[in-house]
């Protein structure tokens, strides 16, 4: 696996051309506001098939599902923070909370050991495909620049290649 800061663009063109990667992941980092929440919340939009290659499975509900695109707006809740915030109740899965000033469905609470790709989790996740709903000014979908709204991807790598196959790959590719 690798990791690396990328435009979204580049990730989703690594994602449908690669070869030597069987998958390519990606988040985005931001801070977004709860309703009566003093704090923002630490939120990554990411990929749909984000969790299913991280292994998380939801102690409620579902997570986001590469085959299931979302038409409304969701999150997925930290185990934790649902604990604090909701008194682990499990009446939240399919409850309208407002980020950012806007209705978002909880689809579901993510399983107590997921922590994402850290060891301290954010306190939700959400679709990358629906960040331009919460921020005016960042559209990290279709930005290419290098000036904030870069994306940390992830590849993981095809069985039987070695990481120098992909690398030279990757560069071909960056090339298009």
């Amino acid at each position: 696996n690798f990791a690396d800061n990328f435009p979204y663009p580049e990730v989703a063109f690594y994602g449908a051309h690669s070869t030597a990667l069987s998958a390519v992941f990606a988040l985005h980092f931001d801070s977004l506001s709860l309703e009566r929440q003093e704090k923002p919340l630490r939120s990554h939009f990411v990929t749909s098939n984000f969790f299913s290659e991280l292994g998380g499975v939801p102690a409620l509900g579902r997570v986001l599902d590469a085959a299931r695109p979302e038409a409304e707006l969701v999150a997925v809740l930290d185990h934790k923070f649902w604990e604090r915030h909701f008194a682990a109740d499990p009446a939240v899965v399919g409850r309208t909370i407002r980020l950012n000033g806007k209705p978002v469905t909880v689809i579901g609470v993510a399983g107590s050991n997921f922590t994402g790709l850290g060891l301290d989790p954010p306190d939700l996740w959400l679709p990358i495909s629906q960040q331009a709903f919460f921020s005016n000014n960042k559209q990290v979908l279709t930005d290419f620049s290098d000036s904030g709204t870069q994306v940390q991807m992830w590849g993981r790598l095809r069985a039987g290649l070695s990481p120098t196959v992909a690398e030279q790959e990757l560069s071909s590719l960056a090339k298009e």
